[in-house]
């Protein structure tokens, strides 16, 4: 029976080695299994985008997400973890007083030493019960429109929360008929919304 991630590799797979009539060699799989491989429609042909050892992904997650998965971590691995993140992520977590002592390194880490103690973090982070679904790699995901979300930093998803409230209001603005009511709510806005 093939898991998520194991329908994922073999879609990989038929992506890298079978360019055409992709359907012929699906048959060898079980029906229900046919469909799980079927489901995933995505243009990716690297197998390794699905390997956790491939964390470029890692980079772009948020710090807070990583937050309580870091301080499960022991004292000592911590700080060494912590050093082996991204500048962004280090320093929203020393902000957030995470750990004491953490400033920025006097050193950097070899990338086999970065690669190891962040593959460690994935799978403390990937054990916890929230986390058991698989983490895509951004090539994994199906062709969305909400995919250009992922480049925005979070000022700008916070903004863009903020307007999808103003996207509401304009619906409700176009009801109201009294003037000075209409006045009042537009002299609390700002150019932007």
């Amino acid at each position: 029976m093939l898991t998520q991630q194991g329908s994922i590799f073999f879609k990989l797979l038929l992506n890298k080695y079978v360019q055409v009539n992709q359907e012929a060699f699906l048959h060898i799989l079980p029906e229900e299994e046919q469909k799980k491989v079927i489901q995933h429609v995505f243009e990716s042909n690297n197998p390794l985008a699905i390997l956790p050892s491939s964390l470029n992904w890692l980079e772009h997650v948020h710090y807070s997400w990583l937050e309580a998965t870091i301080q499960s971590l022991p004292a000592t691995l911590q700080k060494s973890t912590i050093s082996a993140l991204t500048k962004e992520q280090r320093n929203g977590l020393i902000k957030r007083k995470l750990t004491t002592n953490i400033s920025e390194p006097d050193f950097a880490f070899t990338q086999p030493v970065r690669s190891f103690l962040l593959s460690k973090l994935y799978e403390v982070w990937k054990e916890k019960e929230v986390n058991k679904r698989a983490v895509l790699a951004r090539e994994l995901l199906p062709d969305n429109s909400l995919l250009p979300l992922l480049d925005c930093s979070k000022r700008e998803l916070v903004e863009i929360i903020d307007l999808l409230a103003m996207h509401d209001l304009s619906e409700e603005v176009r009801h109201i008929v009294d003037k000075k009511l209409l006045q009042a709510i537009l002299l609390h806005l700002t150019s932007r919304q």
